[in-house]
């Protein structure tokens, strides 16, 4: 699937109907993954989920884990960017 711009790529890796994973290729720049709220109302507690998941960034070791990066677009559309490892 394209999106935004047309050297960007969605693939989507996971669904669970609360979060959707995918990893976005943006031309020849590393790819990201990013995590999304799956419904068009997102609970509070999703919502609270992805906050919890950025403010652990510093945290974290990119040597065992995906590394949230950033936060992006209002609160009722959020997701969450990762570094992608690959894999």
């Amino acid at each position: 699937m394209t999106t935004g711009p047309a050297q960007d790529t969605l693939e989507t890796l996971w669904d669970d109907g609360e979060f959707v994973l995918s990893r976005v290729r943006h031309g020849a720049d590393r790819p990201t993954l990013s995590v999304r709220l799956a419904a068009a109302q997102p609970t509070a507690a999703s919502l609270a989920r992805l906050e919890h998941a950025h403010a652990l960034r510093n945290d974290l070791d990119a040597a065992w884990a995906a590394r949230p990066t950033d936060l992006i677009g209002p609160r009722g559309r959020l997701s969450l960017r990762l570094e992608d490892p690959g894999g």
